[in-house]
């Protein structure tokens, strides 16, 4: 399955992938999606929303431990993939094929169980919030940029998530 992501969500998937370079993380992990959403233009509706509740990067995602080998394009983690697949059953729910900023943050919290959802609800956010205020129509267009391709393998990385697809020769007269 293919999945669009708006313009905005491309580029907090993209940031992610350099919080979790920067921090020398192995995986992209939820807390460095989070600290991407943390990134956005301070006009954007999520942003906005995780300022009202005091979300900031302090104590988000600590840096890996001295000696940890430093993986140059970190594939995305798991609970990322399930936030991922949760934002797009959230958009799918609103009626739209494109994951926006906002269901990338319903995706994060859909996920609590893990650090970053628990840490927006320590922070009180709630779902039914998030959708209300998060997701303000037009506030995310979609971007026609290239559409990533998701689904290449389970870990893959942000780098391969926007490679362009390899197109095969289809010539019907080949050489002999």
């Amino acid at each position: 399955m293919r999945r669009r992501l708006t313009g905005g969500a491309r580029r907090v998937v993209q940031k992610a992938g350099e919080e979790a370079r920067r921090l020398g993380h192995m995986t992209v992990a939820p807390e460095d999606v989070l600290l991407a959403l943390l990134d956005l233009p301070d006009d954007n509706p999520v942003r906005l929303l995780l300022a009202a509740h005091g979300c900031g990067p302090s104590g988000l995602a600590d840096p890996a431990p001295p000696g940890q080998p430093r993986v140059a394009s970190p594939p995305m983690s798991a609970a990322v993939n399930r936030a991922i697949e949760s934002a797009l059953r959230e958009a799918r729910a609103a009626g739209s094929e494109t994951v926006s900023e906002g269901h990338l943050l319903l995706g994060m919290l859909a996920t609590a169980g893990g650090t970053a959802g628990g840490w927006l609800s320590d922070h009180g956010m709630t779902v039914e919030e998030a959708r209300r205020t998060a997701l303000v129509p037009g506030s995310t267009p979609p971007d026609p940029g290239p559409e990533p391709r998701i689904g290449v393998r389970p870990t893959a990385t942000v780098e391969e998530l926007y490679a362009p697809p390899i197109e095969e020769d289809l010539d019907p007269h080949p050489p002999d």
